[in-house]
């Protein structure tokens, strides 16, 4: 978004949208920022092309960036599939909330939560596949 005194007429005459990257797209991208970095033979920029849908260029890049620091703190010379789905994961969902503790009964009421959004997602024939169901708190709350 951008400020509306910059919008007045005749500052900027043109407006245009620029897309989200298709898979293709998202596929390119990857192989752009890839370049310089080890991957193991597991990890499969196909793979990771189709489960980033809706992410921008800037955010694929982040991907293999935080899969690479994750590589790096594992003390691993390869990035790992693992680092790739947590990469994408923080992007997505934040990072892990490692002080939040929750008791017994709270962990079986969240994963019963959070099992009703998989359920759901799969009843009403969700356009969003589900990725994934967890417990563990993540993001800024």
């Amino acid at each position: 978004m951008l400020d509306s005194a910059i919008l007045r007429p005749g500052r900027f005459d043109r407006r245009f949208t620029i897309n989200l990257p298709s898979a293709r797209d998202r596929r390119a991208i990857l192989e752009l920022h890839a370049k310089n970095k080890r991957f193991s033979p597991e990890v499969n920029l196909n793979e990771i092309a189709e489960e980033t849908i809706g992410f921008s260029g800037a955010q694929l890049e982040g991907v293999l960036n935080e899969s690479a620091l994750l590589a790096v703190r594992r003390r691993s010379l390869t990035i790992e599939p693992q680092d790739v789905n947590e990469a994408i994961d923080r992007i997505l969902i934040g990072s892990t909330r490692k002080k939040d503790f929750l008791s017994k009964k709270e962990k079986k009421l969240v994963a019963y939560h959070e099992a009703g959004h998989g359920v759901l997602a799969v009843v009403l024939d969700n356009i969003e596949k589900v990725r994934k169901i967890t417990i563990i708190p993540r993001g800024s709350v």
